[in-house]
């Protein structure tokens, strides 16, 4: 939620220790205004990848990657027109204006026992270009900053995309022992549980609309704790909701019935 743009010194994170990588320089990475900087890590992990790329036909192939010594052992890809075909599949899935953006955290003081809670909701504006590291001379081994920064929508007023009222709800719970943290949580779907996890992630339709509707619900819950109305949020939630439902179109089940 930072409202001003900054540039970091993003460092290869095998370099310092690595022969095969102590000639990839760090390399500057800007956050824009209201940005996330994105991982899709389960993309990225050889466990995953070779998976992902045969489903969705990308130019990936496992026999590119070094695998000498521990590189064999190391659980990421490591070639970079892998890496590159990964990382751009996965962020070309991203529309701005369009596509929803997702926050959630793996701990939160809500509530104890649970490992995930959904932060909040917004559109995407803008997403970053995919930046190569440097080098201070010509080897095999070339890699990509695996961020991409990702600007959304949400502001403090809550115009076009929103954050559940956790600050103010456990301001109040400090002083008021009836406040039903539990009850205006919000928690991802558990049947979705992949699509929170692993950092950055595509949600689906399905995914996105039970989001939704566990912040409508939280949201609806906290009304009487609040002295700031939350229903600009809820306005905004519903017509997402009916965006959501129009995607899905009229018979959403078919395909998975079909394969």
């Amino acid at each position: 939620m930072a409202p001003f743009e900054f540039t970091r010194m993003v460092k290869h994170p095998y370099a310092s220790f690595s022969d095969d990588h102590s000639h990839i320089t760090p390399v500057a990475f800007h956050h824009p205004p209201y940005s996330a900087a994105t991982i899709p890590f389960r993309w990225t992990s050889r466990k995953e990848a070779w998976g992902i790329a045969e489903q969705l036909d990308l130019d990936v192939d496992p026999a590119r990657e070094p695998m000498d010594g521990w590189l064999e052992r190391n659980n990421w890809v490591q070639d970079h027109h892998n890496q590159r075909a990964l990382l751009d599949t996965f962020f070309d899935a991203v529309q701005p204006e369009r596509s929803l953006c997702f926050f959630y955290a793996k701990q939160a003081p809500m509530v104890d026992d649970a490992d995930r809670v959904l932060i909040g909701a917004g559109r995407v504006v803008s997403v970053g270009p995919i930046i190569e590291y440097g080098y201070s001379a010509p080897r095999t081994i070339r890699s990509y900053v695996w961020d991409r920064a990702i600007q959304h929508s949400i502001r403090p007023e809550a115009s076009d995309g929103f954050l559940l009222p956790y600050h103010e709800l456990l301001a109040r719970a400090a002083v008021d022992p009836t406040v039903d943290l539990r009850a205006c949580t919000a928690l991802p779907p558990q049947d979705r549980r992949a699509e929170f996890s692993y950092a950055g992630e595509h949600v689906t339709h399905d995914g996105a609309i039970a989001a939704l509707l566990a912040c409508r619900e939280a949201l609806e819950n906290a009304k009487p704790y609040l002295e700031s109305s939350v229903d600009p949020s809820l306005l905004w939630i519903d017509e997402r909701l009916g965006e959501l439902w129009r995607l899905r179109g009229p018979t959403p089940g078919l395909g998975a019935a079909l394969v």
